[in-house]
């Protein structure tokens, strides 16, 4: 919006005497509004898989996934800036769709160096071990996972290229978690 403001302005002097511009729309303040609507919406998520994940899987585990929530969407975030993925609608979308998905490599190893600790090994063996076996598997899932958007990505339309970050989005975000995880 500042931008265009500055170009309309630049514009403007060059016009001849008595011509003025008008903006018959101009939804900067509107596209800022849905985005911290959507923000917030991811706040209220984020939370709500937090608390699903202390009650359910008990404190101690389930703060170590959560931990992983709030890296894996700043990874996430890191990489939409790289990779040049502007923050809108469909990619804090696809952020929220993410977000149960990016907790399952981290309960799934968490709950398999578990298992493993009560076998009689110890922490690190049994987190070393759990991630020799796990990260191929893992790695699969969330590909297969991401794959399953991929269809969005390559539509050769208009709503292909304007879904086109759920695609990306999904798929940083799910090896964020992948990478995060093991």
């Amino acid at each position: 919006g500042e931008q265009v403001k500055s170009v309309v302005a630049q514009m403007e002097s060059g016009l001849p005497l008595g011509i003025k511009t008008e903006y018959l729309s101009f939804l900067p303040g509107d596209v800022d509004d849905k985005i911290q609507n959507f923000m917030s919406n991811l706040g209220q998520a984020i939370l709500i898989v937090i608390a699903v994940m202390l009650t359910t899987l008990g404190f101690r585990t389930g703060m170590v996934v959560a931990a992983l929530l709030p890296m894996a969407l700043l990874m996430t975030f890191m990489w939409m800036g790289v990779f040049s993925i502007g923050i809108d609608q469909v990619s804090l979308a696809s952020l929220i769709i993410s977000l149960g998905l990016l907790v399952d490599n981290g309960i799934v190893v968490c709950e398999s160096t578990m298992v493993k600790i009560s076998e009689g090994k110890t922490p690190k063996e049994a987190a070393v071990e759990t991630s020799r076996e796990l990260s191929i598997p893992l790695l699969v899932a969330s590909l297969t996972t991401a794959a399953a958007f991929l269809p969005i990505f390559l539509a050769e339309s208009e709503a292909g290229e304007f879904c086109a970050p759920l695609f990306k989005v999904v798929t940083i975000c799910l090896l964020s978690s992948w990478l995060l995880s093991i």
